[in-house]
């Protein structure tokens, strides 16, 4: 085991998200990064959307053909709910990304309504910390999950 001295922290985490130029159809849906701010009187999300910290061209043949696909990678430092729509018309992805103590900045999968829930308890005045207390459901014990494999 390493000792707790000598483990570094992360100081960030990676989301990468599909791009493209010159496709049409479920390749043409463009993948973003926003970080979620509230709800808006219609219910929806509200997100401020993040730049891209690199781009992956990968096999990208966009100076020869003007189109291609590469990804966007964003590199997020800020505790917050985000939302990562990877493009390609895949379903949206919800993380709350946090600082934990030895670890540094790391990210926790969230369900839509559970970020719901969480951004309402925010804006009625909970810190950022008592809604993710609050919203994590509890854990599974170990027969329960033994039990659903067999």
């Amino acid at each position: 085991m390493p000792d707790a001295e000598n483990t570094e922290e992360k100081k960030f985490v990676t989301f990468r998200v599909a791009k493209s130029r010159g496709y049409a159809g479920k390749i043409a849906d463009q993948g973003y990064v926003g970080i979620l701010t509230g709800i808006g009187s219609q219910g929806g999300l509200l997100r401020d959307f993040l730049e891209p910290d690199e781009m992956d061209w990968g096999d990208s043949e966009l100076y020869r053909k003007h189109k291609g696909t590469w990804e966007a990678i964003y590199r997020v430092k800020t505790e917050g709910l985000y939302l990562i729509h990877p493009g390609r018309r895949e379903d949206d992805y919800y993380r709350i990304v946090r600082y934990k103590k030895g670890r540094g900045i790391v990210w926790t999968g969230a369900t839509e309504d559970r970020i719901r829930t969480m951004l309402d308890l925010i804006e009625k005045g909970a810190s950022f910390e008592e809604a993710r207390l609050v919203t994590t459901p509890p854990p599974v014990p170990a027969d329960a999950t033994k039990e659903a494999s067999q």
